[in-house]
């Protein structure tokens, strides 16, 4: 594992420009490489901040929501990693996690979900989410009505004030963006407020007024209830017996798997979440 502390050799030392911004790591081509291979798929960017996506060179870590359809076909291109060092996965209640470790010490790590919650309530239809996405830097990202929607119920869900990156960007958006993000948010939750800044730091009260519109909706009640009531268990279940890191280490290494990367992730679908 690399820690957070430890910096990535790039070029092993040899030829290294006098200007590091110009350097290349593995992960930033392997970023490239995974932009253009799923511009096709159903799936956006969670977390799209133009600062984190447009870094030169770094230890990235995206979140990225993806259709059932397309997520065999994800892991697929993430197979396709070169120069891999070791890759390896995990399962959370929520989500996947893969990590990418490239020979240049270089990483890439991922949060992969297929589906968006509020506790064990589902807030919202992922196949809406894809058809508003737009493009920024390559990758497809949410409308910023459903991106705010999301940063807020997140940020309620862990008690917390909004994310200070995203209060700063969302403060950017003109007349016409804030009032699209109002007119989605607003008669959805109840909520009566004056400006999107008055969300920004957590309220016992906004908690409530989601939680409340939220059991009402139909995703989350009637027969649905069943789904609703296991699926905190079905998640321990699957974090207990899954939760642990399974590694795949580079041919040739003396820990390396007889597979390849690719049969690899492929075994490990069972871990989808949703």
């Amino acid at each position: 594992m690399v820690k957070s502390g430890h910096k990535h050799q790039i070029c092993n030392g040899t030829n290294v420009p006098l200007n590091p911004e110009n350097m290349d790591c593995h992960s930033r081509k392997f970023l490239i490489h995974l932009q253009q291979h799923i511009a096709d798929y159903d799936y956006v960017l969670l977390d799209f901040l133009p600062a984190s996506i447009k870094k030169r060179h770094a230890h990235y870590h995206l979140e990225l929501l993806a259709s059932k359809t397309h997520y065999n076909d994800l892991l697929s291109v993430l197979s396709d990693a070169e120069t891999l060092h070791f890759l390896r996965t995990r399962m959370r209640q929520h989500a996947q996690e893969i990590e990418i470790v490239f020979n240049d010490l270089s990483h890439l790590s991922i949060s992969l979900r297929t589906e968006l919650h509020f506790g064990n309530l589902s807030y919202t239809d992922v196949s809406q989410i894809f058809r508003s996405s737009r493009t920024e830097y390559g990758f497809k990202v949410p409308s910023l009505a459903h991106a705010f929607e999301y940063h807020l119920l997140k940020s309620l869900s862990e008690k917390n004030d909004f994310p200070q990156a995203y209060s700063e960007y969302f403060s950017q958006c003109t007349f016409e963006e804030r009032s699209a993000i109002f007119a989605c948010i607003v008669p959805k939750y109840k909520f009566v407020i004056n400006l999107l800044d008055d969300l920004i730091h957590y309220k016992s009260k906004s908690f409530i007024l989601v939680k409340k519109s939220l059991e009402k909706m139909k995703p989350n009640k009637g027969i649905h209830l069943i789904k609703r009531w296991s699926y905190p268990l079905s998640g321990w279940i699957k974090t207990l017996f899954f939760g642990r890191w399974n590694y795949f280490y580079q041919s040739g290494s003396p820990l390396s798997a007889p597979n390849s990367v690719g049969d690899f992730l492929t075994r490990k679908v069972y871990l989808r979440t949703g």
